[in-house]
């Protein structure tokens, strides 16, 4: 339980500015004018995104918004990852090692 209080505390947030532009591009309009309420703090953050609690419609309802450069950041380690099963699979002959079928 302490390792994983751990982890928590140590996820990644990102700056009320980000939340607010990722909104704006997302829905296509700011923050004050979709939402009836959204809470500027995250109530919840993870490697790839932070949880914001608002009010949508008179219903709390929780928006996930992505860290600043995350899709960038998971391409990146699928091509690495992709990389090396190709290497693998020539050095050691592993057939059936299908990197490209997700």
């Amino acid at each position: 339980c302490a390792a994983l209080a751990s982890l928590h505390s140590q996820a990644p947030r990102h700056g009320w500015r980000h939340t607010e532009r990722e909104v704006r591009e997302a829905l296509g309009a700011p923050v004050d004018q979709l939402f009836e309420d959204f809470g500027r703090r995250p109530i919840a953050s993870g490697s790839i995104a932070q949880i914001h609690r608002a009010v949508w419609l008179n219903q709390t309802v929780a928006v996930k918004v992505r860290h600043p450069a995350v899709v960038r950041r998971i391409v990146t380690d699928f091509t690495l990852m992709r990389a090396a099963s190709d290497l693998l699979a020539r050095l050691f002959g592993v057939s059936g090692l299908r990197a490209s079928v997700t």
